[in-house]
């Protein structure tokens, strides 16, 4: 949906996501059963890389900011050294959150 919305490609790394043993990279934000904003951190070595996405009718109510919070907290205690935003260029949504 967000891809279609802002005609963008996201990077995912679903291959990553598909073989988590843990969920405590992923943070989630659900209204009514449905997830409308989402953000994982993908660790490689001592650099996290932070991707997500929030539903195109839902973006500006503050639901990424909540999780992009949380998911600091996580790095934070993990202790990474350096953090990558990444966000397709052509996103204006993303621009506008960075």
């Amino acid at each position: 949906m967000c891809e279609n919305h802002d005609n963008i490609q996201l990077k995912l790394n679903w291959d990553m996501l598909e073989n988590r043993k843990s969920y405590q990279l992923d943070f989630f934000h659900y209204e009514k059963d449905e997830l409308v904003a989402f953000l994982g951190l993908y660790p490689f070595g001592s650099t996290v890389e932070v991707c997500g996405m929030v539903k195109p009718s839902e973006r500006r109510k503050g639901h990424f900011h909540q999780l992009f919070q949380e998911g600091m907290e996580t790095v934070k205690q993990s202790q990474y050294k350096k953090i990558l935003l990444n966000t397709p260029a052509e996103s204006n949504a993303a621009k506008a959150f960075l």
